[in-house]
């Protein structure tokens, strides 16, 4: 039997009044362990085999965690997907993982599938990551990486028996998975579910809960801002909001923290089952992901600004079927993130960007498209931003900021838009050195692009962006 499931189900049956919730339905642990039974023997009697993979591809709701369960129950090898992939998307993962089954709203069912190769040892869980380039990697996920994640994460941000927990997020990211639903039932705490990435259901939802922890991502820690901004209101209590994804803007979290909401940000990366540090409730720094969870080494390629490398039990063993990949992120013992950091006296890591985001200047220095987005957002005149580097003639680049106006920018003549525009552009940048200053200005009518996890898909931006003249 899966040891996750085995450490898990222990819980459970200590603390069975805990619930999941959504409204109208609230389910205790007792009962939901009973439907955990129930559904990983209809999986048994449909001819199910331990080992097997299984596609889980439901929206968020309560029996979205039971589903999840059984699969390990049963043990199986549970692979969480995005519910609004096309046929064509889901035959590709289909034909790539090797599932046999996949579990839906109407039950399980048997598919068909190619034979695949192995799976490392004690793989309970495969991700496909989302990303913002390229296609989604596999990324297989052991018993051990992920208890040792949870333990360490629950050590981190002390959730407790009587916390409950509202997620924002899908249920098929690993951070949603991880925070939300694991570690919540492995504390034996209650866990709420919103309907995900709605702003309206999930701030009555946050409402009617009253949560002690909230799992977002910036995105919609913006949108809580703007209604706090608004005079509106929200149920005290909450001992952390969650934040992680990407990074959030310092005048957004000292927004919330002003209005009793502290902001723990972290830091993580499906690779890594998926958290590497996060801030600790009291012990938060503004600006910072926090330092390293317990078991977990972090260290940088270089100083005082490097490659973020992280070693630990958390780490995966590879990406499936990928050994190129494999052997480029993972040397030496270390997972090469892809990100860039840099580590205080006192251990707490801040993420500087991504380094395939980098924006090289006309003289060779490094900008971070992120430190600039973060200065933008500040502004209610956009709802929306994204910062890259345009490329232009003899291999150079421009810094580009592309904005999606807000509700405050209605109140501006159309006449006298562009020049707001640029004037406000200038003012949030005067605080940033001249070769980090935006160079161009692209308005946008429509959302960005997003991956469902409500990360900014560059690449689409810089093709959007050959079409367009700026401001």
């Amino acid at each position: 039997m899966n040891l996750l499931w085995n450490e898990l189900s222990d819980r459970m049956r200590a603390h069975r009044s805990a619930v999941f919730w959504r409204e109208p339905e609230t389910m205790t642990y007792a009962e939901a362990l009973r439907g955990i039974d129930e559904r990983a023997g209809r999986l048994a009697r449909s001819g199910f085999r331990e080992g097997e993979r299984v596609l889980l591809r439901r929206e968020n709701d309560t029996a979205w965690p039971l589903d999840f369960l059984a699969v390990l129950a049963a043990g199986g090898v549970v692979l969480p997907v995005d519910p609004h992939l096309t046929e064509g998307e889901m035959a590709n993962l289909r034909e790539h993982s090797g599932a046999r089954w996949s579990v839906e709203p109407a039950g399980p069912r048997r598919i068909e599938a190619p034979d695949a190769p192995p799976l490392p040892n004690g793989t309970c869980v495969m991700m496909y990551s989302s990303g913002t380039t390229g296609m989604p990697k596999a990324v297989p996920l052991t018993e051990t990486n992920l208890l040792a994640n949870l333990e360490s994460l629950r050590a981190k941000i002390d959730i407790r028996q009587e916390d409950r927990m509202l997620c924002l997020l899908p249920f098929h990211h690993a951070f949603a998975l991880t925070v939300s639903v694991l570690a919540p039932v492995a504390a034996g705490a209650s866990l709420g579910i919103a309907p995900p990435l709605k702003p309206r259901e999930l701030l009555a939802a946050w409402g009617r809960m009253e949560p002690t922890f909230v799992l977002a991502v910036p995105a919609l820690l913006r949108l809580v801002e703007r209604l706090v901004q608004r005079g509106g209101t929200l149920p005290s209590g909450v001992r952390g909001i969650v934040a992680g994804g990407a990074a959030c803007p310092v005048s957004t979290m000292q927004a919330l923290e002003a209005a009793g909401f502290p902001v723990l940000q972290g830091y993580g990366m499906t690779e890594a089952s998926p958290v590497i540090s996060a801030n600790a409730p009291g012990e938060s720094r503004l600006g910072s992901v926090g330092r390293p969870l317990k078991g977990v080494e972090v260290r940088l390629s270089a100083s005082p600004e490097g490659e973020i490398l992280v070693r630990g039990a958390n780490v995966m063993p590879g990406y499936y079927r990928d050994p190129e990949k494999t052997a480029e992120v993972l040397r030496d013992g270390w997972l090469h993130t892809g990100d860039l950091g840099r580590i205080d006296a006192d251990g707490y890591l801040s993420i500087c960007g991504r380094s395939k985001n980098l924006i090289l200047s006309d003289d060779g220095k490094n900008i971070y498209p992120e430190e600039i987005e973060s200065a933008l957002a500040a502004s209610p005149l956009f709802a929306e931003l994204c910062v890259v580097g345009r490329p232009v003639a003899d291999a150079q680049e421009r810094i580009a900021a592309v904005l999606v106006p807000g509700e405050a920018m209605a109140a501006v003549p159309a006449s006298e838009r562009p020049g707001k525009v640029r004037a406000e552009v200038d003012r949030l940048c005067a605080q940033l050195a001249p070769y980090k200053r935006v160079q161009e200005i692209f308005l946008k009518s429509d959302p960005l692009p997003k991956t469902p996890t409500m990360k900014v898909r560059r690449p689409e931006i810089l093709r959007w962006l050959a079409g367009q003249r700026p401001l």
